[in-house]
């Protein structure tokens, strides 16, 4: 469902031109969004690089933080659950699957949603910690040639590091 688009909002057209808009207390969240609002008040933001599902997903994640301050993720990443790392709301936002989770992580980093980044980066991180090379591959979907012998050593001797 494409949203209403008003002048207290910023208009995103995505990838596949459907429009989505997103307040401008949200749209503040996003270093991209925010510049550009003030750079052009009247414009469209054209995202030809990011999903209509991946701009709603966004969406949320901007409106629900609009009015605080997400939960500050450490690194490195603890042993700990990591549900209780990011709380309850970022761990259902991101219980989603690895290709998603990729989607979102390249989206937040081209526009400049550094909370959203760490979100996306700790739960890649939680979901390898620990995890041996081929186990790695397989939730990653990665096929043997996608980790030569060199990175590999480089994965085990950071694992060992903790």
């Amino acid at each position: 469902m494409e949203d209403n688009i008003d002048n207290s909002s910023i208009a995103l057209v995505c990838l596949d031109q459907k429009r989505i808009s997103i307040d401008n207390i949200s749209a503040k969240n996003s270093k991209f969004m925010d510049d550009f609002r003030k750079d052009f008040p009247n414009e469209e933001i054209q995202l030809n690089n990011i999903k209509f599902s991946t701009c709603e997903k966004i969406k949320t994640y901007l409106e629900h933080y609009k009015d605080k301050k997400p939960k500050r993720i450490p690194r490195p990443l603890p042993n700990k659950d990591f549900k209780e790392v990011v709380g309850e709301w970022d761990y259902e936002y991101i219980n989603i699957d690895v290709e998603s989770i990729y989607e979102l992580m390249q989206a937040s980093n081209f526009l400049g949603i550094d909370s959203l980044l760490d979100l996306t980066s700790a739960k890649i991180a939680s979901l390898i910690k620990g995890k041996n090379p081929e186990e790695i591959r397989r939730i990653l979907g990665m096929d043997d040639q996608d980790i030569d012998e060199l990175e590999e050593n480089e994965i085990i001797d950071e694992d060992d590091d903790e």
